[in-house]
């Protein structure tokens, strides 16, 4: 959740929301959309199986219940359309008369598959394909699955679960299309969700591909008869719902819970900035991440709007500490007097700023410490006791589900009327 912060505005905003707490998301429920074949994997159909009955194996071995549990409902949708990958293109790009919108807001998982039409593919084709999307060619194919992961990756407060194809029999295909199929699955399982394929590039954490076709099909692509409801049937039989309902739902949930833990790691975001009137950000400085007292877990360096982010970080207590060896300057003979003032009682220097004062570091501001301004402002001294640089301490607690987001102040030591802008 990275901040850009660009104005003094926003930096005080920041400062009167110390922390934020991310809405905690699971990623147990969902719903699979799906048409004939899918009902058929969906169960019994004949077996001794189901979703159903392998979603509540899945709870009892992870010893899951409550709120903990996985559940999966089922839908046949599109509901008057295909479920072509040309039409699923339409549904994620709200192009079809069909849309997900009421069914997104109930399922934090969404499924989709197509049914074995989606094999009958003509040729590899070529660019040109897309100016027919309905035409089947590995081309256009491709193209609608970017297309829709695209879609898909914007929304990360879902996961969702994409079937390859399912393949057809010998007596409803042929060698070529079979082959053509089965180029495409291996391509959607092993290039594009692998983060390879170059057009598309990084795959989306939120997306699972379930590889469907290479687990009821042969080696020449054709749905294997064993799998099959007949030769002339392309419907997955009672031994294919034996075979694929344990997989999906090990598979699909797998993923998802994994997706679950990704998303709940967590996170300490902030803005470092200088005390002064325009609160100015401090660039490039180095921010270390402390566990305890004293073990430096981790480090960053702010960016041009004076943003650092840890990531991934386990629950504990932490210090955000930056370093205090940069460039130094803004002190000068009116801040001399001013710790003079201070001392005598015409002024009263409160938060950091008196921290900068102290510069002799024995906890107090005293005539000492003007004199060591003076001294260093017409270069009689190089260094402070105190050092160059002084931070709001900032402690986190990170714990539960929570993310967090500070403000941390600095200011050169010395420069107690805020002058410098670094």
């Amino acid at each position: 959740m990275k901040l850009k912060l660009t104005s003094a505005l926003l930096i005080i905003g920041l400062m009167t929301t110390s922390l934020l707490v991310a809405q905690v998301v699971t990623f147990r429920s969902g719903i699979f959309l799906h048409h004939s074949t899918g009902g058929n994997i969906w169960g019994p159909n004949g077996s001794n199986t189901s979703v159903p009955e392998e979603i509540t194996a899945y709870n009892t071995a992870h010893g899951f219940s409550g709120t903990d549990l996985v559940s999966l409902d089922e839908s046949w949708f599109p509901v008057s359309l295909d479920n072509e990958w040309s039409t699923w293109h339409e549904i994620f790009e709200q192009t079809a008369p069909e849309n997900l919108c009421t069914l997104c807001n109930t399922n934090p998982i969404i499924m989709i598959k197509s049914c074995f039409p989606s094999s009958n593919i003509y040729e590899v084709g070529q660019p040109s394909d897309t100016l027919n999307p309905t035409y089947k060619s590995v081309v256009n194919y491709k193209w609608h699955w970017r297309h829709i992961l695209n879609v898909m990756k914007t929304h990360l407060n879902h996961f969702f679960v994409i079937w390859t194809n399912a393949p057809l029999v010998y007596n409803d295909t042929d060698p070529t299309q079979a082959m053509l199929s089965h180029q495409f699955c291996k391509w959607a399982k092993d290039t594009l969700a692998q983060g390879l394929d170059p057009v598309f590039g990084a795959f989306p954490p939120n997306v699972y591909v379930f590889d469907y076709f290479h687990k009821v099909a042969n080696a020449q692509g054709f749905l294997n008869p064993l799998y099959a409801v007949s030769s002339w049937d392309s419907h997955p039989n009672a031994t294919a719902t034996q075979l694929v309902a344990p997989q999906l739902v090990n598979e699909s949930f797998d993923a998802s819970l994994d997706y679950e833990f990704l998303v709940s790691l967590k996170s300490i975001d902030g803005i470092l900035y200088y005390d002064n009137s325009q609160l100015t950000p401090i660039v490039n400085r180095k921010v270390y991440l402390i566990l305890g007292c004293c073990n430096k877990v981790d480090s960053t360096y702010t960016d041009a709007d004076g943003h650092f982010i840890f990531q991934d970080i386990d629950p504990g207590n932490y210090i955000v500490k930056p370093v205090d060896d940069e460039e130094w300057g803004g002190v000068n003979a009116d801040d001399a007097l001013a710790l003079l003032k201070h001392f005598v009682g015409f002024i009263t220097l409160t938060g950091l700023r008196e921290i900068a004062g102290n510069l002799d570091d024995n906890h107090f501001i005293n005539s000492i410490d003007a004199m060591m301004a003076a001294k260093r402002y017409v270069g009689l001294i190089s260094t402070f006791p105190i050092g160059n640089w002084s931070y709001e301490s900032c402690p986190v607690e990170l714990s539960g589900d929570a993310n967090i987001t500070v403000s941390i102040k600095s200011i050169c030591n010395g420069d107690v009327n805020g002058s410098f802008i670094p």
